[in-house]
Order: C-alpha cells, then structure tokens, then sequence
C-alpha cells in the first residue's frame, strides 16, 4: 500500500462530526431547520410569513461531510466537517457554494401559527419572499411596491386559483428573469420569462434546432453521451466539436450523484480524442442549464493550470437591497485524466442559460484565452432559490449574483460574444448553413505560407 492509499485509509478510519442538533437559521435565504434524531423539519420564512415545507431523512454522509439527508432518494443537503455551536455550512449537491447557518433558540414567531392557505396568505407569503430577497430589482427596473399594489387591486374579492396565478406571473414578468416564475401544479401553468432582446424563444423551433446538429460540417459521426444530451464530432483540419446542451438528467434518476459519474465516464471517452486535435469549437448556444458542478467538471478537462473561475454571494437583508452574504471564490483545478489545453473557440447565443452561462463564465479565466462567438447569452446565473406556497405551488427566483475575475457582474445583458454573428438566422436553416460555426472554423484556420515571390 502506497502512502497516499495509507493516508486516505487513516483519514477515513477517523470519527465524523457528529450531526448537529436543535434550530438553526441561515445567513440569508430564509430558510430555518429543526435536526432531529431522525432527520431534518425545515421551515421557509420571511419577516412575517412562514411555510412548512419539507422532512428530509438522514443518509450516509459523504466524505467530508458530518451528516447528509435526503429528498425520497436523492441527497438534498450535506452539512460540512467543522461545524460548531455557533455556526455551520451547508451543501446542496450540484452548486458550488456553501450557506451558512447559526444557532437560534426558538422557531420565528411567525412559523408558530404557519401561514395560511388563503388567496391572502398565499400571495403574503409570494410577495414578501421577493421583496426580502430578490437581488436585482434596480438593475432590472423593477418598482416591486407599485407591483404589490397593482396586483392587490387585481385580486380584490378574487377567490378563483387561476386569478392568483396570474397576478402573481403578472408581477414577476417584467423582470425579464428566467430564475423567477410560478409553477402552479394542480393548475398545471408555468409561464417562463426570456428577456425580450434575447433572440430565438419559440419552443418547437428550439426543439427542432435540438435534433439538428450541424452534420454537414462533420468529417465522421456525431456520437452521443449523457442521454444525448453531450455529442462530439470531428471537424475538419484537425479540429474537434463538442457540443453540451443541457447539465442535467444524464441519467434516468436525474440524481446529480449519477448524472455526475455518467458524466466522468462520458469524459473519458471523449477527451482523448479532443487531445488528440489541433483545436476545440465548444457550442453551448441551446444550452438549457443544470447544475454549476457539472459545469466545472467539464472546465476542469479544458486547462492545464489552475486559475479563478468566479465568485458569488446572496442577498441577505429583508430591507437593505444593498446587503450580500460574503464572497465565495470558485476556482477551476485541472482533473485527473485526459484534458485539452488548446485553442477553444465558444458558440454562445441568448439559448444559453444559467449554469451553460455559469459554464462560460469559468471560461474567461482560462489561458490561453477563450474566443466567444455568437449572441450575448441570457443573463440569469444564480442557483434559483424555489419556495413553495401555502396551497401547494412553487415559485423561483434569482437571490444571488455571480462575478467574474475582474469584478464584472454579467446579470441581465449577458455575457457578450468577441465576435457577434445571428443565432440561427432563418437564411441558414433555409439552406443548412451554420454561420457561427463557420466563423469560429475561419478563426481557428491554420495560417497559410506566404506565397513564394514569382521570377
């Protein structure tokens, strides 16, 4: 037994934290647990409103972690080594961050007589979680008050679900945000809210550009991984095309556990091959987001070195807009196996949303540098924060902002292309073409010698 094998074999012989115990409430994102011998009772609050949400029972922890529980049969939340009477983190699987939470000594008051199914309670429990902790209200021009006012008058003596529904989607909508709508289950209504500059939207064209990858550019076939969901061809003059539309569901049980082992395996397979190549044309543009890990995971095959990917906070004040969690730092480690530290030239469009934006933010960093081609990508990065309704619903938003290594907070507009080219233009699928690849294949072409001077 060599000593690394020795010292991994000492580390896991040691005791584990022992999982805590009593009321806890986090630093921002309203959430308050109760650990019980059993499991965890969570609680999700705002300075006037409370929602029991959930029982989560225990699991096996993870290394590193001192306890785990679990949504039916998926991890929901680790709670990390190192804990203490005065604070801990925890972990959801599949972000790249921590929240912290601190002791207190009883459940809120509000969360002692839990707020009501009513049209009023309801939309009390709606209204005062955006207010508390949506981060982006200035930059995205929204006055939330003259909202609420509108939409009380717009409920006056409503008592149908629907007319709930649509005051609540009719607040949020022009935020323009992605992260923040309401699912209304039994109703079976979700209306999504793409930024109205954000170019192609429309459903079935986005189904029908799914199952059409640009095979006319390929020299051999287009294999697939992940449930179809990542596919890698070659191109010509040496250089390789993957292409990842989604960073979830790779595997039946959507589980991020196995979508990220089918993921590493996929890797493996496909990483060889791009080594193998002159360079790399990434196409992220129909991209429809998933887990930021898995993003890093596949950044983390792209480089050499380490570098700083990003970094990013929530909001933590009910009141003060200006009020965030501290920074936490992400950084991109190259991983074991097979990687590509070549030229890499990004197709990016308004498709891309949030972790596939989160995934092209990691990229910046890199050296040698990124080129990106295409459309600005969507403008929504935060892991969403879902809540849950009184009568059942849930709803999202975004409570986080993410920053690149120079500071840039990209929420909203989107990370700009270097080079701008239509996304899927109606002119190149009359004809098959693909402008945005064809530009980053002239980009990447082998400089020619100069012609030799004729006598």
């Amino acid at each position: 037994m060599n000593l690394l094998a020795s010292l991994l074999l000492l580390v896991s012989a040691l005791p584990a934290d022992p999982p805590p115990a009593g009321i806890w409430q986090s630093d921002g994102y309203g959430m308050v647990w109760e650990f019980g011998p059993d499991g965890l009772e969570t609680w999700e609050i705002t300075t006037a409103t409370c929602v029991r949400t959930a029982r989560l029972a225990k699991g096996p922890p993870p290394p590193g972690a001192a306890a785990a529980f679990l949504d039916g049969v998926a991890t929901a939340w680790i709670i990390r080594t190192g804990w203490t009477s005065s604070g801990l983190r925890a972990h959801s699987p599949g972000t790249m961050s921590d929240i912290r939470f601190r002791p207190i000594r009883s459940l809120p008051a509000a969360c002692r007589t839990p707020t009501s199914n009513t049209i009023a309670g309801n939309f009390d429990v709606f209204e005062r979680t955006v207010r508390e902790n949506y981060a982006f209200f200035a930059l995205r021009g929204l006055d939330w008050n003259a909202q609420v006012e509108a939409a009380r008058r717009r409920l006056a003596g409503a008592s149908a679900a629907r007319d709930l529904y649509e005051a609540l989607e009719q607040m949020v909508a022009p935020l323009e945000d992605l992260h923040t709508d309401v699912s209304a289950i039994d109703l079976k209504l979700r209306a999504r809210h793409f930024r109205r500059s954000g170019g192609i939207i429309d459903p079935e064209r986005y189904q029908a550009l799914l199952a059409a990858p640009p095979r006319r550019y390929l020299t051999g076939p287009l294999e697939s991984w992940c449930q179809n969901w990542i596919q890698y061809g070659d191109l010509a003059d040496s250089v390789a095309y993957l292409r990842v539309m989604r960073e979830y569901t790779y595997t039946p049980s959507g589980r991020f556990e196995d979508d990220s082992v089918a993921l590493a395996a996929a890797l493996d397979s496909i990483m060889p091959r791009i080594a193998r190549r002159r360079a790399l044309v990434l196409d992220v543009r129909l991209n429809g987001g998933g887990a930021d890990a898995i993003s890093m995971m596949i950044v983390s095959r792209l480089t050499d070195r380490s570098y700083p990917a990003f970094a990013k906070q929530g909001r933590n004040h009910p009141m003060d807009l200006a009020r965030f969690t501290p920074l936490q730092h992400v950084t991109v480690h190259p991983a074991p196996g097979a990687r590509f530290g070549g030229p890499v030239v990004l197709l990016t469009g308004a498709r891309t949303l949030s972790a596939g934006e989160v995934l092209t933010l990691a990229l910046i960093g890199r050296r040698p540098r990124v080129v990106r081609v295409g459309q600005p990508t969507q403008g929504i990065f935060a892991d969403e924060l879902v809540r849950q309704l009184p009568n059942g619903w849930h709803f999202q938003l975004s409570t986080e902002r993410y920053f690149a290594p120079d500071g840039t907070n990209f929420e909203r507009a989107g990370i700009p292309p270097d080079r701008v080219v239509p996304l899927f233009p109606e002119s190149d699928q009359a004809t098959g073409k693909d402008g945005a690849l064809e530009t980053a294949l002239e980009m990447l072409a082998r400089p020619r010698a100069p012609r030799k001077p004729s006598r």
